[in-house]
């Protein structure tokens, strides 16, 4: 198993430190870590830059890519009920415009839903969708260490238009993330296997010399094409995995968008 939980809150870490038994890391870090049987959990404190910092710290660490990163705690929403929970399939940053969409390959069962990373608390509830302040800064850092199906994102309801924020304590985050832990060991189990499985992926992938002695591909393409083999090789276990079907396409470039579209229909649709 190898993952790494990125929370806000000491309170939204106790029920993850509890239910999966870490302990803590004894060193002089400047962030509180846990851990236990390849489960890292390290609590970041409030706000973009505190997430950002907190997930690229965790990596220096380990100095290990494709790990699994999971963004957990709670957050207000426009018109969800309290207690809900739910994976991102889409990530905004307010203040900058920019979008992420995190690829839902676990076929779990567990809804997904928007959440709009915002540089201070959210009092309206403009919009259907959640509403945090770290998940972008998250998202986009551990993007660069893993790629996006290995880095999810799950919130769960803590205030919307009739329970205002100002309502929410540790206690209300502790209890309603404990309540949700059932679909978060889940996630945190299939996300494991699905990161395992890419650490393992160190040979080239079985289709890449015949893509390469058919078609010409520059340098950046033969980068993507490894990239996206792979990750089919990933993404659909054998025996499921075979060959990709290529016969019909001209060009490197056709070769891309045809392994495209296949990792793309490996996603679970929101």
């Amino acid at each position: 198993m190898s993952i790494n939980l990125v929370v806000a809150l000491m309170p939204e870490a106790k029920p993850l430190i509890s239910h999966f038994d870490l302990a803590a890391v004894n060193t002089r870090s400047p962030l509180p870590v846990f851990q236990r049987d390849g489960i890292r959990l390290i609590v970041s404190g409030i706000g973009a830059a505190a997430a950002a910092a907190a997930t690229g710290y965790l990596f220096a660490q380990q100095q290990q890519r494709d790990l699994a990163w999971l963004n957990v705690g709670v957050a207000g929403h426009g018109c969800l009920a309290i207690g809900e929970g739910r994976l991102m399939h889409k990530i905004s940053e307010h203040n900058s415009g920019r979008n992420w969409f995190p690829p839902q390959t676990l076929k779990l069962g567990v809804a997904s839903d928007a959440l709009n990373s915002v540089s201070r608390i959210e009092r309206r509830y403009a919009q259907p969708q959640f509403y945090d302040m770290e998940a972008a800064a998250y998202y986009a850092t551990a993007c660069r260490f893993s790629s996006g199906e290995l880095v999810q994102c799950f919130k769960i309801v803590s205030d919307n238009p009739s329970h205002p924020v100002d309502a929410v304590n540790a206690d209300t985050a502790r209890t309603l993330i404990g309540a949700q832990m059932k679909s978060l060991d889940r996630v945190v189990t299939a996300l494991s296997a699905l990161s395992d499985t890419a650490i393992k992926a160190v040979t080239e992938p079985a289709a890449l010399d015949a893509c390469l002695s058919r078609w010409s591909f520059t340098v950046t393409q033969q980068n993507q094409l490894y990239r996206l083999l792979q990750r089919l090789e990933i993404l659909e276990p054998a025996p499921a995995n075979k060959a990709p079907d290529l016969g019909h396409c001209q060009s490197a470039t056709a070769v891309l968008a045809a392994l495209n579209r296949q990792v793309n229909q490996l996603f679970v649709q929101p």
